[in-house]
């Protein structure tokens, strides 16, 4: 079945229509079957009539409503048509109020909802026209009207569903350029985001660490923290370099300990991680959402510890992060927190992972990152 909306839609009304008014046709016959001309013929009538029904309503809940099958519903309707002289008296046969005219209407209606118009509209009028036929061969009361009420009704009914269509098209290009317009203006704030953490990293790190040495007085207690705040900052300097290539298969535990290093001087982290060889641009989605998750704890989770932990297996890839400060609920969370639903969740997900976040007022917060999904 399809995901267009419209065709959805349409495909919808398509079968409450077919459906329903194979019903009441076969109601309205039945009560009228004593004044048939031929009521074998108008059981065997009514009898393929219903089967159609059926095995149109499955075909298009299985694969769809499609000019095939709609062609072959209209030329049955055309059978139907063509046989009104052994199904109802001529007076009555092919009235509008008459269940033969009815069961060839829904027909040439349903017929445009569904197919390409240049092949339901020939086949609606194959099925006027035996209907017109057939009328006129009994002289049957009102069939000069049925029959332009046929008409009438596929074309109103292929110009209505010519418009919807129209609108639609129209609808997804609309909503097309507007995702394009916000993902870029979204692409450009990151960037200026990026921009703004390494000055801070920068900032923060080697330049305060140059301005302790350039300042002088260092003592013996001080120089072991300024030995490892300068492997932290060359850790940061290192991390600054480009991406691999596309291509390229890099080692994730290399990844994490650079993204570990760089957030190292505002949250102790606890490290432990796995060998794993991965194509770049999982490794860097698994890194980047590993990066958040720890830069949302350093802002938020009024903690100064978290853990990182990788393991992998021969199935999947699994990295957790977790703290014990303040938690949250994560049902509460905006949907326009950009954090939580695309640098976590929504990287993973591109990236062919999966993202589970458990979290609770006051009992810490728990992020696995799992990959592949």
């Amino acid at each position: 079945m399809t995901t267009d909306p419209l065709v959805a839609l349409l495909t919808r009304m398509a079968l409450v229509l077919r459906g329903s008014v194979a019903v009441f046709v076969t109601a309205a016959a039945l009560l009228t079957i004593d004044a048939a001309p031929n009521v074998p013929a108008t059981v065997a009538a009514l009898v393929g009539y219903n089967a159609v029904t059926v095995a149109y309503v499955l075909l298009v809940r299985r694969i769809g409503i499609g000019s095939a099958i709609v062609v072959a519903d209209m030329l049955a309707a055309s059978v139907l048509a063509v046989s009104m002289r052994w199904l109802a008296p001529p007076e009555v046969a092919a009235s509008t109020a008459g269940w033969v005219f009815t069961a060839v209407s829904i027909v040439v209606i349903v017929g445009q909802l569904g197919g390409r118009p240049r092949w339901t509209i020939p086949a609606g009028a194959v099925a006027v026209v035996a209907f017109a036929v057939a009328a006129a061969s009994i002289e049957a009361t009102g069939g000069a009207a049925s029959t332009f009420t046929l008409a009438l009704q596929i074309a109103i009914t292929s110009a209505f569903v010519a418009v919807l269509r129209r609108a639609g098209r129209r609808a997804q290009d609309a909503a097309r350029e507007y995702h394009e317009t916000v993902s870029a203006q979204e692409a450009a704030r990151l960037r200026r985001d990026a921009e703004r953490t390494e000055l801070t990293l920068l900032h923060n790190g080697p330049l305060t660490t140059l301005t302790l040495v350039a300042q002088g007085g260092l003592t013996v207690e001080t120089v072991a923290a300024v030995r490892a705040q300068a492997a932290v900052d060359l850790a940061v300097l290192g991390a600054e370099a480009g991406p691999p290539g596309p291509g390229e298969v890099i080692q994730l535990a290399d990844l994490l300990d650079r993204t570990v290093a760089i957030i190292r001087h505002r949250l102790d982290v606890e490290l432990t991680t796995s060998p794993a060889l991965l194509p770049a641009a999982v490794a860097q989605a698994l890194a980047g959402a590993t990066a958040e998750a720890l830069e949302n704890v350093a802002r938020h989770a009024d903690t100064s510890k978290a853990t990182v932990e990788c393991t992998t297996d021969k199935y999947e890839i699994t990295i957790t992060i977790a703290d014990e400060g303040t938690g949250f609920d994560p049902a509460l969370v905006p949907p326009g927190k950009f954090g939580l639903r695309e640098s976590i969740t929504g990287q993973l997900a591109r990236a062919g992972g999966r993202a589970h976040v458990t979290s609770r007022p006051t009992e810490g917060t728990t992020i696995r990152l799992v990959w592949p999904s």
